[in-house]
């Protein structure tokens, strides 16, 4: 069988292993020319919201640069509608979560700091994320990458959406699910969502239908992680309280803050991080 070949505008790909997902076609390739090892993702032909997940995403990477957020190497040239992004060896923290279970305050500062490092260039730049989740972090060499932007907001993309809830129900901010206004403290929500999960080791609301998990979302008390898992300290539950306010306005506002505040709260990892690379 003859290997498929894309052709983007750096170099041509030859498709070496492929996988897909609800949002398109992801594939691994490798550059004819530069022997370069890629990411690349490929809309669906036939499925409207496939394009508009590729449009969202190329929109971002094309005008978003950040070493905690994953970047465009090339696109296509003749049609073939893909985009190849930088080849990132290791595995995403929801795989972490797998083989760990529970992450211990000085694990979870490493990585999520970095992540709000991310964020904080995306916000700057007007966008916001809208699905900060475990399987969308990668971690490769000591460093956490954000990745996957088809569900990501811009007022110039705005346009894409229509009224169906963007987002994972599990992480979702309740703004989100009443297509209210998302801002940077909407990403916030779903960082502390993380930071709960990555500290308790299961998540706060996970019923056994999306309904009743969105439902959780906009009107449960979020259970004390402290109570949950004894090991968390206090103050990080009073930060992952913050972060996850049903009311916008009572939130952290914005990655930059949920970072100090994680930090101040592990205040042993803010004394270390700067001295050495994350634990992970």
């Amino acid at each position: 069988m003859t290997p498929r070949i894309l052709q983007g505008k750096k170099d041509s790909y030859i498709i070496l292993g492929r996988m897909n997902n609800g949002c398109g076609k992801n594939s691994v390739a490798l550059g004819t020319t530069t022997s370069k090892k890629v990411f690349v993702k490929e809309p669906f032909i036939d499925g409207q919201q496939s394009f508009d997940y590729y449009y969202r995403e190329m929109f971002v990477l094309e005008n978003v640069r950040h070493p905690n957020l994953t970047a465009l190497y090339d696109s296509d040239a003749d049609g073939d509608y893909f985009l190849a992004m930088h080849h990132l060896e290791g595995q995403d923290v929801g795989d972490l979560l797998d083989d760990e279970e529970v992450l211990k305050p000085v694990v979870c500062a490493g990585i999520l700091s970095q992540v709000c490092d991310g964020l904080s260039a995306l916000h700057d730049a007007g966008f916001i994320h809208r699905d900060v989740k475990p399987s969308n972090v990668f971690l490769t060499n000591g460093r956490a990458v954000l990745i996957d932007f088809g569900l990501s907001y811009h007022p110039e993309i705005a346009h894409l959406d229509n009224d169906a809830v963007f987002g994972t129900p599990c992480y979702i901010s309740p703004e989100q699910i009443f297509g209210r206004e998302v801002t940077p403290a909407s990403d916030v929500y779903s960082l502390g969502i993380m930071l709960y999960e990555m500290l308790v080791g299961k998540l706060p609301f996970n019923a056994k239908d999306t309904w009743t998990t969105l439902v959780q979302q906009v009107h449960a008390q979020l259970p004390n992680p402290s109570l949950e898992n004894p090991a968390v300290p206090e103050k990080l539950s009073a930060v992952i309280f913050r972060a996850t306010a049903k009311n916008l306005q009572s939130r952290i506002q914005t990655a930059q803050d949920f970072k100090n505040a994680l930090l101040a709260a592990v205040s042993e990892v803010a004394k270390k991080y700067s001295a050495c690379a994350p634990a992970f």
